[in-house]
């Protein structure tokens, strides 16, 4: 764990300036720097996207629309243990989940200003039950949804210790974008259907709602 010192400044709903000097606990992201030390740009990445709002909501900051500069005081190594161990996931608040997130790799896992709590605890349930038990609770080996799927019905999943999901040894969508302009020989089917209409989105790229995934990767890719 790490105890982590910010400052700098949010606009408030107003359109007022103002500056702000926040401290709290989190864990150590497990991305190194090349010296095998505690990866600053991370930390900060943490904390301006997730453990801000916490902090902020506990500094009684009002008024919070957008954070508008951020930067590392300081960052010390403390004794504890990240506060999602041994809590079901259906129940996790804010804290947890951003704890969840950070110390295993789970970035997707989203922060109060992207979702409800209701939505992050059903995403983080499934991303969890994907990336580390190897089980995806709600699309099958085709990628197609399962017709019995319900959140309420799932049982308790009870977080542990486990070790950090290795997100380096995977591409990400810009990556993959990269090398679909650069390599012809990468196989066109890089992306599934669902992958591709994100994609398509991003871009701009309008499609028929029964497209297949030859036709939309033409639009896409040109």
């Amino acid at each position: 764990m790490i105890k982590v010192k910010i400052s700098g400044d949010y606009k408030t709903h107003t359109g007022d300036v103002k500056e702000f000097e926040l401290e709290g606990v989190m864990p150590t992201p497990p991305t190194r720097d090349e010296e095998g030390g505690i990866h600053e740009g991370y930390v900060l990445s943490h904390c301006q996207n997730r453990y801000f709002w916490l902090w902020a909501k506990k500094a009684n900051l009002s008024g919070v629309s957008t954070v508008r500069t951020c930067a590392l005081d300081g960052i010390e190594e403390v004794d504890g243990r990240p506060s999602y161990l041994g809590k079901n996931i259906k129940e996790m608040e804010w804290g947890e989940l951003q704890d969840l997130a950070v110390a295993t790799n789970l970035l997707e896992i989203p922060h109060s200003q992207i979702l409800s709590k209701r939505e992050a605890r059903e995403k983080a349930y499934k991303v969890y039950s994907r990336e580390v038990l190897g089980k995806d609770v709600e699309f099958d080996d085709k990628g197609d949804r399962h017709s019995e799927y319900s959140y309420l019905k799932l049982p308790a999943l009870f977080a542990g210790d486990v070790d950090p999901v290795e997100i380096e040894a995977k591409k990400t969508n810009d990556q993959i974008l990269k090398e679909e302009g650069e390599n012809k020989a990468v196989p066109q089917h890089s992306f599934s259907l669902k992958e591709l209409k994100l994609v398509a989105k991003e871009r701009s790229v309008t499609y028929p709602p029964n497209i297949g995934v030859d036709a939309l990767y033409k639009k896409v890719f040109g």
